[in-house]
């Protein structure tokens, strides 16, 4: 039985010893006059790990690229647990535009990600800047380059055709 917490809230705590692989939950609640309500339909499967780590990503940045041509982005990617999703977020460096998002697709090839950058997404106006978020199986996420550590984004100068 969940108790009330306040107005329209209702709380329960799970016995640690009831944690464990399998822990799955749902919430049903039943008014004044017995009729019953369950949310979600389907039992909600939880996680139960020990691992704290997200993944870890090498990436070599690109310092250059051309202007209004396609841009391959790649990384390497691993996780003990496996590697749920890699995503690449990219913009001009304007702060008038807002990140596009692309889904980096495995090569096949030892962790290896990669993703193109449409070249209609590459104008000549502004350089480029790109980063990465990345997930786990087990929930564990992290956005690289690391903030804590650096410019949580990589600058890529544009080749311009007036340039040499």
């Amino acid at each position: 039985p969940m108790e009330k917490a306040a107005e329209f809230l209702y709380c329960v705590e799970i016995p640690a010893a009831a944690v464990a692989e399998g822990l799955s939950y749902f919430i049903e609640a039943t008014d004044g006059a017995g009729r019953r309500a369950r949310w979600p339909a389907e039992p909600v499967a939880v996680t139960v790990t020990t691992d704290a780590d997200p993944p870890a990503l090498t990436h070599t940045p690109i310092a250059s690229a051309p202007a209004e041509r396609p841009l391959t982005v790649a990384a390497t990617v691993r996780d003990p647990a496996g590697v749920k999703w890699v995503r690449l977020r990219y913009r001009s460096v304007t702060q008038f535009d807002d990140y596009r998002t692309l889904e980096m697709e495995p090569t096949g090839n030892g962790g290896g990600y990669r993703a193109v950058v449409p070249a209609e997404h590459i104008p000549a106006r502004w350089d480029f800047m790109y980063f990465f978020e990345v997930m786990d199986r087990v929930g564990n996420g992290r956005i690289y380059p690391d903030f804590e550590r650096e410019t949580p984004y990589i600058v890529v100068k544009l080749q311009r055709a007036e340039e040499p």
